[in-house]
């Protein structure tokens, strides 16, 4: 069965970088949340203050998980992934939904987030997101939360990449890390 792969954190996490490198780098197609965003709602940053719009974006982006992932592909999907939307992946997926959250500390997250080439979320947004990921990290397996606040996006990649149990054409791209 395939995979889908969600890397969830907070703003400044490196959740798109370690997204798009894992998936240069083993071939499987990448779905990232704020492009799907910018799809449906053009221009909007702030879509957690528009509630239709927020789960107008979820449904959709579970729509298009669900249709690669039927269509016998893995997926890796880059979503700040909070609250229900958790429960939902886990719900449709079952235990082909790996989650990996990458957690670095706040200090960080704040210099991460003030370096970004894009929009950036500001100190308050990130500690607030900072402090619901670290609830949630309670209810995620210990081996899903990456602290990757002193390494390099491709160190965290070859952690993620080597932790994925996969098909054997993605494992031998794995080998090849």
């Amino acid at each position: 069965m395939p995979k889908v792969i969600v890397i969830t954190g907070p703003c400044g996490a490196g959740k798109t970088t370690v997204a798009e490198l894992l998936s240069e780098r083993l071939s499987i197609p990448l779905l990232k949340g704020d492009d799907i965003n910018q799809e449906l709602f053009p221009g909007l940053i702030d879509i957690e203050k528009h509630p239709k719009k927020l789960t107008i974006l979820k449904e959709e982006l579970l729509r298009r998980t669900n249709v690669l992932y039927h269509s016998g592909k893995n997926v890796i999907v880059d979503y700040i992934m909070l609250g229900t939307i958790v429960d939902e992946f886990k719900k449709i997926f079952g235990n082909d939904v790996v989650f990996k959250m990458l957690l670095p500390s706040e200090d960080v997250l704040i210099q991460r987030d003030k370096e970004r080439e894009c929009w950036t979320s500001g100190k308050d947004q990130v500690i607030s997101l900072r402090k619901q990921f670290h609830e949630l990290k309670e209810l995620m397996k210990p081996e899903s939360i990456i602290d990757n606040s002193n390494e390099n996006a491709e160190a965290t990649v070859i952690k993620i990449a080597n932790s994925l149990i996969l098909d054997t054409h993605s494992q031998k791209k794995i080998a090849q890390l």
